[in-house]
């Protein structure tokens, strides 16, 4: 089992150490990638060499992430902004949209 310290506290990165200490057999390696609270050589440190580390990036999100893309061209308004304007031109009722979805008896 593969695991990752994403988003632990204090405590629960004491804790992961703590279990990292014991060697369990059933442990395969470490995953290091974006909210891990320590840096990779800190975690390399902290952890016995028997296991090894993954840098698992962030590279799915393009526009808030660990890497995040510079200058992006957004050819769309973003999801956010398409929501509310979607909303404002919208003049279809809600029962016709619902109706559409539902299978006809034809």
């Amino acid at each position: 089992m593969w695991v990752a310290p994403q988003g632990f506290s204090v405590e629960r990165m004491d804790e992961f150490y703590g279990i990292l200490d014991e060697q369990p057999a059933w442990l395969t390696g470490l995953v290091f990638g974006p909210q891990v609270r320590v840096s990779l050589p800190e975690l390399r440190a902290r952890t016995p060499k028997r296991y090894p580390i993954r840098r698992y990036p962030d590279i799915t999100h393009s526009r808030h992430a660990q890497y995040p893309v510079p200058n992006w061209d957004l050819p769309m308004p973003s999801p956010k902004a398409a929501r509310s304007s979607t909303r404002a031109r919208s003049t279809r009722p809600t029962s016709t949209a619902c109706s559409m979805m539902t299978p006809s008896a034809s």
